[in-house]
């Protein structure tokens, strides 16, 4: 068998550009611009590593606790409105579904967001199961959180197909030796990834059907 996990914000979901307007207007109230490296440094981490990162940047006087709250406050604020599906992530989730093969979520964000935002995009029911990053002990970079996915399918990590956006993403994934497919948005331009299988554009590129396909023929034949 073969198993598909799937990073989420910026991945699967729109949220990085909601993390920036929400973000922006915390750090705007208290004197700062929210700059294109703290926000590269603080992508694909953890919620308590990417608000540490943040805080000691910008000095910020709240807890990482106190900033997650807010944050968090925020998100629920916009989502309604601004909220949507990344191109071409229905399209994929209908086609594992004709193939039958098991998807999941592997993400850095808080279990009290993720379930929020994906269950307001309408898909939330359609993952096997949903694994956050302070559920496992070391977060994205380390390979903790898919190694953690393949358990649950019941698999090595080596079955798995990951999908990532975020280079701390990648590093995970390929660390734990999982066949990873990049899909950069507009936050990673410019930004170097190492060890991934496919890089694309959209996350329904030709490229990544073809790739499904023979990792599916690969394990009916296995």
């Amino acid at each position: 068998m073969t198993a598909v996990v799937f990073d989420m914000d910026g991945l699967l979901l729109n949220t990085e550009d909601l993390y920036d307007l929400v973000i922006g207007r915390l750090l705007n109230a208290e004197g700062h611009e929210f700059d294109r490296e703290t926000k590269r440094a603080m992508m694909g981490r953890p919620a308590a590593v990417a608000l540490t990162i943040m805080r000691d940047t910008y000095s910020l006087k709240q807890t990482v606790e106190e900033l997650a709250d807010e944050i968090e406050s925020g998100l629920f604020e916009v989502l309604p409105r601004h909220l949507s599906l990344m191109p071409g992530v229905a399209e994929l989730l209908d086609l594992l579904d004709e193939l039958k093969m098991p998807y999941s979520v592997a993400t850095s964000s808080r279990r009290s967001f993720a379930q929020v935002a994906l269950r307001q995009a309408e898909v939330l029911d359609r993952f096997q199961f949903l694994i956050c990053g302070g559920e496992v002990e070391h977060g994205k970079p380390a390979p903790d959180i898919y190694w953690a996915s393949a358990r649950q399918h019941g698999l090595e990590s080596d079955r798995l197909i990951v999908f990532e956006d975020s280079v701390a993403g990648c590093q995970s994934a390929v660390a734990a030796g999982a066949t990873t497919v990049v899909v950069p948005g507009i936050h990673n331009a410019g930004q170097s990834y190492h060890g991934y299988t496919l890089q694309v554009e959209q996350i329904d590129d030709p490229r990544v059907l073809a790739l499904i396909h023979d990792k599916k023929q690969d394990s009916s034949r296995t």
